[in-house]
């Protein structure tokens, strides 16, 4: 799986914080190597709840060669790839489906109720024999499509 840097926000902490905390523990560098310059989007995802995705610049003396229990290995890729290479983008369909013991005949909630869809946009990049897809690829084809 390629993704990049990210985690949990842990109580009282802002998800500015958690970004830099998070980069900085599975990039093992330390905090004051990460400047964030902006709030990019937040993603709002079906199965994982919230990304908040940052745009920083790392400190020029960053080592790329980091592996660790979360990091098996790190690789570039020109932004320029993104800007002329347009992700292939396929939909999923996530339904919404209450829990066996939602209370339909208690609160009088017809059991045909349609709960609803919706589609989920699914991109992928493939650059030689690497893929990047997912959530990972969308924000990288948003994020390039600010720099248009």
């Amino acid at each position: 799986e390629i993704s990049f840097p990210g985690g949990q926000v842990e109580d009282g902490e802002s998800p500015y914080d958690a970004a830099i905390r998070e980069f900085s523990e599975e990039m093992a560098c330390g905090p004051d190597q990460v400047n964030i310059i902006t709030k990019l989007d937040t993603y709002v995802l079906p199965a994982r709840g919230l990304i908040h995705c940052f745009l920083a610049e790392i400190d020029k003396n960053f080592k790329l060669d980091i592996r660790n229990d979360e990091v098996e290995s790190l690789f570039t890729v020109p932004i320029r790839y993104f800007l002329d290479n347009e992700p292939l983008v396929l939909k999923n369909t996530v339904r919404i489906e209450p829990s066996k013991d939602f209370p339909y005949e208690e609160m009088n909630i017809p059991k045909s109720y349609y709960w609803g869809s919706f589609k989920y946009p699914i991109s992928f990049y493939k650059i030689g024999e690497t893929v990047i897809w997912g959530i990972t690829a969308n924000i990288v084809n948003s994020f390039s499509k600010k720099l248009i």
